[in-house]
């Protein structure tokens, strides 16, 4: 399996010639987002530097970005568009995990409720996701926000999806790290529950050794 990411920004620069990127916050396949600083005022800011998709799971990112995120102002190109947003200083799960230890059945619960809603508003667009895990998820005062579409399919009248082996080995199921092999919707609901293990212990999935594995070897170590 391959996680592909878009080069980004180096530290130091100026976007937009007013903002200094302080940090890169985070590097994913469809977007970057930056920590930067307003060059003349000094203001602290989130900039998301959103690359343009017209594939139907692209164009449901994007909607869900301009429809969900607290924007300040926002500057488009041809290729991507330019997001201002307030800084919160929002952490993803696996920061949390890393720093405070595994969730209460409580918080999980909690989560993986507003988690299945996500994951079951893009299904209902036929939208599979191929990549859910900690690190995708944001949590911000107690809210649910998955980020980084940059692997997801939609698929077709049979609602399957075959295509090269993509997805992080442990959360993505076997199948979907056999190139050329068939899945669907539930290869999601696999990596839910990995997510959820996870959330409950702490403890990552199993990580496959080899890019291919057989389903019987997935059965063996679950």
């Amino acid at each position: 399996m391959v996680s592909i990411t878009r080069p980004h920004l180096a530290e130091g620069s100026l976007v937009l010639d007013k903002y200094i990127i302080v940090d890169v916050l985070h590097n994913g396949s469809m977007s970057n987002v930056y920590l930067v600083r307003d060059k003349s005022l000094g203001n602290v800011w989130c900039l998301k530097e959103s690359y343009k998709d017209d594939t139907a799971a692209g164009r449901i990112r994007y909607e869900g970005i301009l429809r969900d995120a607290p924007i300040v102002a926002l500057e488009e190109e041809e290729d991507r568009a330019y997001i201002l947003m307030d800084y919160v200083g929002a952490q993803n799960l696996q920061q949390a995990l890393s720093r405070e230890g595994e969730l209460t059945a409580k918080t999980t619960v909690m989560l993986m409720k507003q988690l299945a809603a996500v994951m079951s508003y893009l299904h209902s667009k036929r939208i599979i996701y191929r990549d859910l895990k900690p690190s995708n998820i944001m949590v911000v005062d107690g809210q649910v926000k998955l980020r980084d579409f940059g692997i997801s399919e939609a698929v077709g009248p049979d609602n399957m999806v075959i295509r090269e082996a993509l997805g992080t080995k442990g959360y993505a199921p076997p199948e979907q790290g056999m190139a050329g092999t068939e899945y669907d919707f539930r290869s999601d609901i696999y990596s839910f529950g990995a997510t959820m293990f996870q959330a409950l212990t702490n403890v990552a999935p199993f990580v496959f050794q080899s890019k291919e594995v057989t389903l019987e070897d997935g059965r063996k170590r679950s």
